[in-house]
């Protein structure tokens, strides 16, 4: 696993009022509006060192990026049957 593969969950949990004005910012670059919000950003290193800087504000959690099928997605299998994705395939007579 790549350290891109991942990505982080960044929530505020302190405030940022009172702090100096360049950690204000670096709360403000990482998109964060409120106490309690929380933001995805990946994991890399100019973010990591954002996180950094004013960790003592924040709440970091990593995700591992999970990536869906679009054909599984859409409720299809991947034979392109939708009998299989729980769908009955029986059509009624309009008699």
């Amino acid at each position: 696993m790549d350290i891109f593969d991942r990505v982080l969950r960044i929530t505020q949990v302190r405030s940022a009022s009172g702090r100096k004005p360049v950690h204000r910012r670096t709360i403000e670059a990482l998109g964060l509006k409120r106490i309690g919000h929380a933001v995805f950003h990946a994991d890399n290193p100019a973010i990591r060192g954002m996180v950094n800087q004013v960790g003592y504000l924040l709440k970091v959690d990593e995700v591992e990026l999970q990536f869906i099928d679009s054909d599984e997605e859409a409720g299809e299998s991947a034979d392109g049957s939708a009998e299989a994705a729980g769908e009955s395939a029986e059509v009624e007579d309009g008699e």
